[in-house]
């Protein structure tokens, strides 16, 4: 584990997985978690990955064993995507394989517009471009004036239940699967995941698409709804992207097939190191 100081003193938490010799010199995974997580949502994938490349798993700030910011703190995504770049900077990572998961994806995609030279490709798995209006302002807030006002009246991990076949397709999941979901996401403060819903809900890279130059993998769960239709629509407007659909998956197959989905990243990774 490695411990990352900001340039406003602020810490994140990153995992690290690495088992190769110090004269390996693959490009490295960095796997950043969605909305309300952690780096523990990658577990599954990480003996195949780092058994051929190091692993780093930052957890953004307030989420999983990143110190919480006071309740007054501002999210902005762009400064997320910035305080992951500062990550990479302080483990000396110039480049980097990026795996990102629904807003982990939005980071990536953030990240590789505005420093290119960073990201050598991405993974994304339940990627929006954005978040609809219907989800932000009527499922999230469950009835309530606000996400916020949701997430303060039933806390993290009930507000996570009731509204869990939006972030993991439950006809799939074990039930212990669901349960440590909720566990974990429940980890998350309520402040810290109403300023992560309110920032996420305000960003849109839809009309940038076509500038990603990354070499692209998007991992789609076929019956995901709003993110299938997303994710199918931004693999004909990136230049350089490849699909791979989980036709009878929702949400989630990160989670529900990650050995298939770490196979198809394994492979990608190898053909763009052949070529």
């Amino acid at each position: 584990m490695a411990t990352v100081t900001l340039p406003d003193g602020a810490e994140l938490n990153c995992l690290v997985d690495d088992y190769r010799w110090p004269w390996a010199d693959e490009v490295p995974v960095f796997m950043v978690h969605g909305f309300g997580r952690n780096a523990r949502f990658w577990d599954c994938w990480v003996p195949r990955v780092a058994d051929q490349r190091r692993v780093y798993r930052p957890e953004i700030r307030g989420c999983g064993d990143s110190p919480v910011p006071p309740e007054d703190f501002e999210f902005e995504a762009a400064n997320l995507a910035t305080d992951l770049l500062h990550v990479m900077d302080g483990l000396g990572l110039e480049r980097v394989h990026w795996v990102g998961e629904h807003s982990g994806s939005l980071l990536g995609m953030m990240v590789a517009l505005t420093d290119p030279s960073r990201v050598a490709s991405l993974v994304l798995c339940d990627a929006p471009t954005h978040i609809p209006r219907r989800i932000h302002d009527d499922v999230y807030p469950m009835g309530e004036p606000s996400t916020a006002a949701a997430l303060e009246k039933y806390g993290v991990a009930e507000w996570c239940a009731k509204t869990i076949d939006y972030r993991l397709d439950t006809r799939h999941a074990d039930p212990r699967l669901v349960a440590w979901y909720v566990e974990q996401m429940g980890r998350t403060p309520v402040h810290v995941a109403a300023g992560l819903t309110n920032c996420f809900g305000r960003v849109s890279i839809a009309d940038r698409i076509e500038e990603v130059a990354a070499p692209t993998l998007l991992l789609i769960g076929g019956a995901s709804g709003w993110v299938a239709e997303q994710q199918i629509a931004s693999a004909s407007r990136l230049r350089n992207a490849r699909t791979v659909v989980f036709d009878d998956y929702g949400h989630g197959a990160n989670l529900l097939a990650p050995d298939r989905c770490v196979t198809e990243a394994l492979t990608f990774w190898q053909s763009l190191d052949s070529s």
